[in-house]
């Protein structure tokens, strides 16, 4: 029921709103929400019942900004939903994201994210860049020009930014797909933790030191004996 890399932003070109309303609707009446020891279930419950009730009150600040349109009736479960931490998926839809505050601020850390259309690709990029910066982002398009536009516009405020054309799409659903060469972090606040896990974590158990020399002269130290582990 949590990731820290979730999408929680759709920013999708005005028009566009009823068909992707729908199609997440549709993968969504697909996923199956329960006991993640089942084979068959997609997503499990919160860490615990106050991340669920942190949940509930983020949910309810956003709907000052935004309207549900998919909620807790439109959600499959295999279990019963107040036993547990468990925590429909939730769609709203912000008709005026340029004029909000509250749909670019608060992270809700569980399903929940805001559809915000755009008229122009550059009011796109000032809303992408309205929301204080994240782990990672991803941009669905098949204009290369684009995308190679919009890499510069994002990556200062992402710490990872997936281009999803035809031929990346085949092989998986696009984000929130991790690579281990890849960094995990991000500008400011979405950079908390990242020392928790993967390399950087690693670090604080290691003492580097760099060695400038020959790679004639690095061969024979290794030789004698040195470890670069």
């Amino acid at each position: 029921g949590q990731k820290c890399t979730a999408i929680r932003r759709i920013i999708i070109p005005k028009g566009m709103e009823t068909a992707v309303i729908e199609a997440l609707k549709d993968r969504l009446s697909k996923t199956l929400i329960g006991d993640p020891r089942d084979e068959n279930v997609r997503m499990g419950p919160l860490i615990n019942m106050a991340q669920k009730n942190a949940a509930h009150a983020g949910l309810e600040e956003l709907k000052s900004e935004a309207d549900v349109v998919i909620g807790e009736e439109d959600a499959n479960f295999a279990v019963e939903p107040t036993q547990g931490a468990f925590f429909a998926p939730h769609i709203l839809l912000c008709k005026d994201p340029m004029s909000s505050h509250k749909v670019h601020e608060i992270e809700v850390f569980g399903p929940v994210a805001t559809i915000l259309p755009y008229e122009t690709a550059e009011q796109a990029f000032e809303i992408a860049a309205m929301g204080g910066g994240s782990l990672a982002c991803s941009v669905f398009s098949g204009d290369d020009d684009f995308s190679h536009q919009a890499v510069l516009r994002l990556a200062p405020f992402h710490g990872r930014v997936l281009i999803v054309n035809e031929e990346i799409g085949k092989g998986h659903s696009g984000h929130g797909v991790v690579m281990p060469q890849c960094i995990h972090g991000g500008p400011g606040r979405a950079g908390g933790g990242e020392e928790m896990g993967g390399l950087r974590g690693l670090y604080f158990y290691h003492r580097r030191s760099a060695i400038q020399a020959s790679a004639t002269r690095v061969q024979q130290l290794l030789d004698q004996g040195l470890s670069l582990s």
